[in-house]
């Protein structure tokens, strides 16, 4: 391996790597849990529509509870509780994390949404 070559250190164990395959598998599924989602969009209804269906092809458990433009959104966290906020335009600082994708949810979008709960969780010492 190229580190431990760098580093000279020995190379890891292949109890070292299962533990760290284990925790890494069990971060990926805390992640995945059945997540509550709002959509903001500014696009019209068919951009909002691929966009729903993305994600729900990139993550079967969640439940989008609505879609929403930015000004409705205010008005809508009051009457849902959502885990994430997914959002093609930028809105005011939130106290639920906000993933911000392209209309079109590519897998970098993914990656994104991916790190924003990922990073979120860890924040909050989960």
């Amino acid at each position: 391996m190229k580190i431990n070559n760098y580093d000279k250190h020995d190379p890891p164990s292949e109890d070292e790597v299962a533990y760290l395959s284990v925790y890494i598998q069990a971060a990926i599924e805390k992640v995945k849990e059945n997540k509550k989602i709002i959509l903001v969009c500014s696009s019209g209804v068919g951009t909002s529509q691929l966009l729903y269906s993305r994600i729900t092809k990139a993550f079967p458990d969640w439940e989008i509870v609505d879609i929403v433009p930015g000004s409705r959104l205010k008005k809508t966290l009051s009457e849902k509780k959502c885990d994430l906020i997914i959002s093609t335009v930028r809105i005011e600082e939130m106290m639920i994390p906000v993933a911000y994708v392209s209309a079109l949810f590519s897998a970098k979008d993914i990656i994104r949404v991916t790190e924003t709960l990922f990073t979120e969780r860890n924040s909050q010492g989960k």
